[in-house]
């Protein structure tokens, strides 16, 4: 998948690397019962290919991270997708959230939210019709003490909550290190990956949930969730119980990117940020812009 000729019509060939924003982690609140915040799912991951023709201008939408759940208010919400032209990467799914009454379910998305409190997490998506990496979140069982569950990442699902002593918080899915050398030559990504689910919040006795590689959040146990690191796609963690009365907000998403890649040793388009690494051109987005070859 690289751009080596450019034929007599003027077409080009060049690989493109999608990551929509993640989503938003679930917030907790001190009750009776114990409640808190699962993992926000990470966004969705495309890599296709794309014909290129002199002339030709394409659209590059970043999408956002969601939000995480605010303290005694707002539940999470999903990321937003990232797109160029017709390719599209889904945002994450939102996480569960504990309210003090009722736990709101996660949302489906390029990876699932974390569930919390006795609620099932979701399944990834594909709701546009190609190809992404994306997976399932946790689940998390009821019960007095009980941890929520990590978010789905690129690279695996969500950890349903540890139900030991104090209930612990899971971990979010693994992010995917599949385009290392894209993250290298960019100086993007989390140390090679991108996309992992945001850590489980937990009871304020028990261990969090943690984020993998990929720019998730993770969990906290009596406080707010982590956010996830910007343009990863990562999910946000998890907010905790507080000791006593109080509650947690989630972390936020980390919003997604866009990079274009092409074999060539001169600059055939514009639009984003251009490195050179191992005789390609890398246009990378870490905002919306115009994509445009020469």
């Amino acid at each position: 998948m690289a751009l080596t000729q450019v034929n007599s019509q003027g077409i080009r060939l060049a690989d493109v690397l999608l990551i929509g924003g993640g989503g938003g982690g679930g917030g907790g609140t001190s009750s009776s019962s114990v409640g808190n915040g699962g993992g926000g799912g990470a966004g969705g991951v495309v890599n296709a290919q794309m014909l290129l023709s002199s002339g030709d201008s394409f659209v590059v939408t970043i999408g956002a991270g969601g939000t995480g759940a605010v303290a005694g208010g707002a539940v999470a919400t999903d990321g937003s997708a990232s797109s160029i032209g017709d390719f599209v990467a889904d945002g994450g799914g939102a996480a569960a959230s504990y309210t003090g009454s009722s736990t709101t379910g996660g949302a489906s998305g390029g990876s699932g939210g974390g569930g919390g409190y006795g609620v099932s997490g979701v399944d990834a998506t594909n709701s546009h019709g190609r190809t992404q990496l994306g997976n399932d979140g946790g689940d998390a069982s009821t019960g007095r003490g009980n941890g929520s569950a990590g978010g789905g990442g690129a690279g695996g699902a969500g950890q349903d909550n540890v139900n030991t002593g104090y209930g612990n918080g899971g971990a979010g899915g693994t992010g995917t290190n599949a385009f290392s050398d894209w993250a290298s030559a960019t100086s993007t990504g989390d140390g090679g990956f991108y996309a992992s689910g945001g850590g489980g919040g937990a009871n304020d006795n028990g261990t969090a949930g943690t984020a993998p590689a990929g720019g998730g959040g993770n969990g906290n146990n009596t406080g707010n969730g982590v956010a996830a690191t910007a343009n990863t796609g990562g999910g946000g963690g998890g907010g905790g119980n507080p000791s006593g009365s109080g509650t947690s907000s989630g972390g936020a998403g980390g919003s997604g990117i866009v990079i274009v890649r092409y074999k060539s040793g001169t600059n055939l388009a514009t639009g984003g940020t251009i490195t050179s690494s191992g005789g390609y051109k890398y246009h990378t987005f870490t905002s919306s812009g115009t994509f445009a070859v020469s």
